[in-house]
C-alpha cells in the first residue's frame, strides 16, 4: 500500500478502499475519530474525538493493511498522548537491505527502542514456509523414484520386444557393453526430454499464474488477495539435476539387466 507522507499527497485522513466501502463513506467526508482514552476533566472522564476529512483511498494486497487508517502525527498525539510510544514503519525499495538499515538505525533511534525487521516479524510464518518446502521437496521426489522405476519398466518392455534382435546382434558380435551404453542412453535420453519438458511446461505455468493473477483467495482471510508463484532458478536446478541423476541410475539398471540377456535363449525364443 501506498501511505500519505512520502509521496507529497496533502495531510488528512486516509483510510482502505475496502473499510471505506464497509463504512459507507467516501472522499471528502467529515469522519470523527473517538480515541478509547478518554480526557480527565473536574467533570468526569470525557472522550477525545476529532473531526477530519477523508482526503483519499488506499488500497493493499495485504489483508493487515486494509483495516489500518492513516492520519497527520498531530491528530494522532491529540488523540492518544503525545507520551505514548510511537511506532514508526519504515517501507524500502528492497527487502533484502532490511537487515542492513536496521542495524544503522539501531545507533540513531532513542534508548529504549526496539527495531524489528519483517524477517523477525514474521519468523513462524517462515518457519512453516522452511517446513512446507522441506516436505514438498520430499514429495516430488518420491514421485520422482516412481516416474524412475516406471523408466525401468519400460526398458524392460523394450528388451523383451526386442529380444530376438537383441540376441542377434549379440551373436554378430556385438559386445556387452556396447548394449548397455546403447539402453542406457536410450534411457538417458526419455528421461532427459521428460524432464526438461516438465520443467519448461511447470515454469511457463507458474509465471502465468503469477502475472494473471488466476487464482485468486479472500483478501479478508489471507495475508494476500491472490495465490503468487514463484520459480527459484536454484530449487529448479536442484529438482532437474536429482531427476536427471535418478534417471541416469535406473536407465544403467535397466541396460546392465539387457547386457546379461543370453543371446542363445534369445534366439530360441
Amino acid at each position: 500500500a501506498q501511505f500519505p507522507g512520502a509521496s507529497g499527497e496533502p495531510p488528512g485522513l486516509y483510510l482502505g478502499d475496502r473499510e471505506a466501502a464497509r463504512l459507507g463513506i467516501a472522499p471528502a467526508t467529515i469522519v470523527t475519530i473517538a480515541s478509547p482514552r478518554p480526557t480527565l476533566t473536574p467533570f468526569g472522564p470525557q472522550p477525545r474525538a476529532v473531526n477530519l476529512r477523508l482526503a483519499g483511498l488506499f488500497h493493499s494486497g495485504k489483508s493487515e493493511q486494509r483495516a489500518r487508517a492513516a492520519l497527520p502525527i498531530e491528530r494522532a498525539e491529540q488523540l492518544f498522548g503525545a507520551d505514548r510510544p510511537r511506532r514508526l514503519l519504515v517501507t524500502l525499495t528492497s527487502l533484502d537491505a532490511a537487515t542492513g538499515v536496521a542495524a544503522r538505525l539501531s545507533s540513531r533511534v532513542p534508548e529504549g527502542s526496539r527495531i524489528s525487521t519483517w524477517q523477525e516479524l514474521n519468523r513462524p510464518l517462515f518457519f512453516a514456509l522452511r517446513l512446507e518446502k522441506s516436505v514438498m521437496f520430499v514429495a516430488v521426489s518420491l514421485i520422482v523414484v516412481v516416474a524412475a522405476l516406471a523408466l525401468i519398466a519400460d526398458l524392460s518392455l523394450i528388451a523383451a520386444n526386442k529380444r530376438r534382435e537383441i540376441g542377434l546382434l549379440i551373436a554378430m558380435g556385438g559386445s556387452a557393453g556396447t548394449l548397455r551404453a546403447a539402453f542406457c542412453w536410450l534411457g538417458a535420453m526419455l528421461g532427459g526430454i521428460g524432464t526438461l519438458a516438465g520443467a519448461a511446461v511447470g515454469s511457463a505455468a507458474a509465471v502465468i499464474l503469477d502475472r494473471a493473477r488466476l487464482i485468486r483467495m479472500p483478501g479478508d482471510v489471507y495475508f494476500l488477495d491472490y495465490l503468487p508463484f514463484a520459480v527459484p532458478v536454484r530449487d529448479l536446478a536442484v529438482i532437474v539435476a536429482v531427476t536427471l541423476l535418478w534417471a541416469l541410475a535406473c536407465s544403467w539398471y535397466g541396460a546392465s539387466r539387457v547386457a546379461q540377456l543370453d543371446p542363445m535363449a534369445a534366439l530360441r525364443s
